[in-house]
């Protein structure tokens, strides 16, 4: 069946992500639960599955989405409640689509750089870095400057990871 033809209802299951490396909690009132989304470790992030009742209410009393704290993965769901925008979509980018940036050519790299000063997606950058071991000088360079770290300390936490 294709995507156009799936009706979503309150009850459709929507996965909710993290990507981030910082655990992210919500209470979501209307069914008194409460979601733990732990870190995402060496890219790996945490999903549940949550109604599409939950996921609107989160929205509508939070900027856990807005903000790019969790990622909603259905691509009919965002759209429905308006976040298909481009400075949405770059905060809510994948440990995935980080890494393809990371190990592509310098203007694929230098599509990062809008985060700079963004202190927990850069932070969610050096993570996938250390895991995908990065050793390009101009690219250590430009991410060290790009985090507000220096060069040396960033050097040091990827050779430290290398070492693991």
């Amino acid at each position: 069946m294709a995507n156009n033809d799936v009706q979503i209802t309150t009850d459709t299951l929507v996965k909710v992500t993290n990507h981030k490396p910082t655990e992210y909690s919500a209470y979501v009132a209307p069914t008194q639960k409460t979601y733990n989304w732990y870190p995402a470790t060496h890219g790996v992030p945490t999903s549940y599955d949550l109604t599409f009742a939950e996921v609107q209410y989160l929205h509508n009393a939070s900027s856990t989405f807005t903000q790019g704290w969790l990622t909603i993965e259905n691509e009919e769901v965002r759209k429905m409640l308006g976040l298909d925008l481009e400075h949405i979509k770059d905060l809510n980018m994948t440990s995935e689509e980080i890494k393809k940036a990371l190990t592509g050519n310098i203007a694929a790299f230098k599509k990062l750089s809008k985060f700079a000063g963004n202190r927990d997606k850069m932070f969610q950058i050096i993570e996938v870095a250390k895991s995908v071991g990065i050793n390009n000088t101009t690219k250590v360079t430009l991410l060290a400057e790009w985090a507000g770290m220096s060069r040396e300390k960033l050097l040091d936490d990827l050779d430290d990871n290398n070492k693991e």
